[in-house]
């Protein structure tokens, strides 16, 4: 649960400029802003707003991803035991 959790946290925290790079652009055919791509996006939202300006509205996507990874594996790990218990209990009989 809390590996899962971990793991999916440092991810979105490392993609998520990424992500929101991808968002922009699509924005940018609407609002007529230019950019010439992923890496020119960044650099501008960096220039404009500062490192803060990338990570703009990650605390609910980090909140969303970590708790959906966490019950994921929580869950994986729980039908795992009951399928260890259910083979040992037929390989008794």
């Amino acid at each position: 649960f809390t590996l899962g959790a971990t793991a999916k946290g440092i991810a979105t925290i490392l993609t998520y400029p990424l992500q929101l790079a991808q968002t922009v652009l699509r924005l940018d055919k609407s609002t007529h802003t230019s950019y010439d791509g992923t890496l020119d996006c960044l650099i501008q939202l960096y220039r404009n707003g500062g490192l803060r300006s990338l990570f703009t509205g990650m605390r609910a996507k980090l909140l969303q991803t970590v708790l959906t990874a966490a019950f994921t594996f929580l869950t994986y790990e729980q039908i795992l035991t009951v399928v260890h218990k259910a083979m040992q209990n037929r390989a008794l009989s």
